[in-house]
């Protein structure tokens, strides 16, 4: 079964550069929904009351429903990096200046104010689960220890608000200590996406994945986490500019 996945990924692999730029991509859609639809013209419309059924709301709809695929593709690549890095506390400081830097621009796209303190961005939720997958590979073959962890994983997600929260954490982990076991992992994942009804077509993601040949992690890393507050500022000032909200 091994040698048949090999000559699958040696034909059809992709590399790390293609996951990152998957995951720009289905991440953009989704929070252009979520900042620019939502917010600017489905939030106008709201006090004429708003068709469910307009070409807006299926747009929207649309791209938020296959923006889902971006989680599991960066909980996939936060692992991948996890098990590659050489220097746990430089990999846990980028994902703490990523979140940080990021956190006035989200609170601003998709509440309208700098500082909301109900929902965080997914980098805090990738900063917790970075140390959730520490404790998990200190404690190797202690079960006990490894729920423990697992637990105050969720239970910090959930107190943070990260986006994804406990969901989140979840797929993070099922994904390391799934590594392994492919199947099973896309299974045990799936079961979870599923239960949000706007993550279904998260499944999605485990296709390149699964065509993932292991190279070129890295080589847009860093161009990722200057992404994703990027992006995320930029539909704020578009929506600023044409709604003025």
């Amino acid at each position: 079964m091994a040698a048949g996945r090999n000559k699958w990924i040696q034909k059809w692999g992709i590399s790390g550069t293609v996951l990152w730029v998957l995951a720009m991509i289905f991440l953009s859609m989704d929070h252009f929904g979520a900042a620019y639809l939502e917010i600017g013209v489905l939030g106008g419309m709201t006090e004429e009351g708003l068709d469910i059924y307009s070409p807006y709301m299926q747009t929207d709809l649309v791209l938020r429903i296959f923006g889902a695929i971006a989680f599991p593709l960066m909980a996939f690549l936060l692992v991948e990096g996890f098990r590659k890095t050489e220097d746990f506390k430089d990999y846990v400081l980028k994902l703490l200046t990523v979140a940080v830097v990021a956190e006035i621009p989200f609170d601003l796209a998709f509440y309208r104010t700098p500082i909301y303190l109900w929902h965080q961005n997914v980098f805090f939720t990738f900063l917790l689960g970075a140390f959730v997958l520490a404790g998990l590979k200190r404690y190797g073959k202690n079960m006990a220890m490894k729920i423990v962890v697992l637990l105050l994983g969720c239970g910090a997600a959930f107190l943070l608000r990260g986006d994804h929260g406990v969901q989140g954490m979840i797929v993070i982990a099922a994904m390391y200590l799934l590594w392994e076991k492919p199947l099973l992992q896309f299974v045990f994942c799936a079961v979870v996406l599923v239960q949000n009804p706007l993550g279904v077509l998260g499944i999605l993601a485990f296709l390149p994945i699964r065509l993932y040949d292991g190279s070129n992690y890295a080589k847009l890393q860093n161009v990722f986490y200057i992404f994703y507050p990027t992006h995320i500022l930029l539909l704020y000032l578009i929506r600023i500019a044409v709604f003025k909200s």
